[in-house]
């Protein structure tokens, strides 16, 4: 029953990607499924881990933040499923609130989420709280105004007391760096000599020195193969989606513009709904990004600080598909899709068919199998 509801409101999603209605039919059965979801990869360890650190002390070699939740919910006479039920959908009101603010297509980008990561963030708990506070963060470096990059510290700090992974969205200050092309040769090169350095033991040693954990230092334990040339694929097919829209929207506002008004004072506000703030940052973000690739060196856990943009991108996506009037728009409007489609297949359906998708699809208690 779960495949049919899910598909068919995926599909209105597309077809109605600016209605509210639809939005909300997206965001229920998001929170349907991972509120109540009675298994997965991950929920048994997680269960334990939230009785665990409930009872126990605070272990100071993990996430301080996640310990102390577990113990306020338990606290409250709280079972893990009913913590799951209050964290889901605080993660995805937040995740919302942003794609509310940067894009009427809000449906679109739900639907697109919901086929990838969504299914992944359903499993990974602390990765989904921490995600969906930086997601929430971002409108701070994206808008500039007063103690923004203070307030988004304070909020990747809050979100690393979730996953440590978050201390990475630190490098989006970068993207108060201006000249996008300096920007994009620092982190080519930057990414470039960490890749070399990577096959050193620097790397490991630096981070023990930040992050005392057992846990994270097994990251560095091994190194990939053949892992390592598929993400870099990855990353080249989505630059060149991203790119693609940058220029396309900055030559469409520069022709708007160059009809409406002269002033360059005008680019900030044009004559479309298009946020150009917006659209630099999320360009800007997806060339910091590269920065990660000494980090694949060693494990594939750390795609999930790209893959944890994906929303970000989603909205990029929708901005250009439906409110930019361009050529081969379904040629384009295909690939975004396809795009989508192999990333859930590679990263989820195939190689997790049984502990994630169908388990995420089937074990509910509301939906039944």
């Amino acid at each position: 029953m779960a495949y049919f509801i899910s598909g068919i409101v995926i599909f209105i999603g597309f077809i109605k990607k600016d209605s509210k209605l639809s939005a909300m039919f997206l965001l229920t059965l998001m929170w349907i499924l991972y509120g109540w979801n009675t298994g997965n990869a991950d929920f048994i360890n997680y269960n334990i881990e939230y009785n665990l650190n409930a009872v126990s002390s605070i272990n100071y070699s993990q996430e301080i933040g996640f310990q102390l939740l577990c113990k306020l919910f338990y606290a409250l006479g709280l079972e893990y499923n009913k913590f799951l039920i209050v964290i889901s959908i605080v993660g995805l009101v937040l995740i919302t609130s942003t794609v509310i603010r940067y894009t009427k297509n809000v449906a679109f980008v739900l639907a697109m989420y919901f086929l990838f990561p969504f299914m992944d963030d359903v499993v990974q708990v602390r990765n989904f709280l921490a995600m969906s506070i930086i997601i929430f963060a971002l409108r701070f470096l994206i808008e500039k105004k007063k103690w923004s990059r203070t307030k988004y510290i304070i909020f990747v700090m809050i979100a690393f007391t979730f996953h440590y992974i978050a201390l990475f969205y630190l490098l989006f200050l970068l993207t108060e760096v201006r000249n996008t092309k300096k920007l994009t040769f620092f982190c080519v090169m930057a990414a470039s000599v960490g890749v070399l350095i990577s096959y050193t033991n620097l790397i490991p040693r630096l981070v023990a020195i930040i992050i005392s954990s057992a846990k994270v230092n097994a990251w560095y334990a091994e190194r990939m193969n053949l892992g390592l040339f598929i993400v870099l694929f990855v990353h080249i097919i989505s630059l060149f989606l991203i790119h693609y829209v940058y220029k396309k929207i900055k030559i469409s506002i520069i022709k708007q513009e160059c009809i409406l008004n002269q002033k360059k004072s005008f680019i900030n506000s044009c004559a479309s709904n298009i946020n150009l703030n917006f659209i630099n940052f999320a360009y800007k973000i997806n060339i910091i990004i590269l920065l990660i690739f000494p980090f694949y060196v060693f494990n594939m856990t750390f795609f999930r600080i790209y893959r944890n943009l994906s929303i970000i991108n989603y909205i990029l996506f929708s901005i250009f598909i439906y409110d930019v009037k361009f050529n081969k728009k379904f040629i384009y409007s295909f690939m975004v899709f396809l795009y989508v489609i192999a990333m859930a297949l590679y990263f989820i359906i195939i190689p997790n068919f049984d502990n994630v998708f169908s388990a995420v699809l089937q074990n509910n208690s509301l939906l039944g199998r």
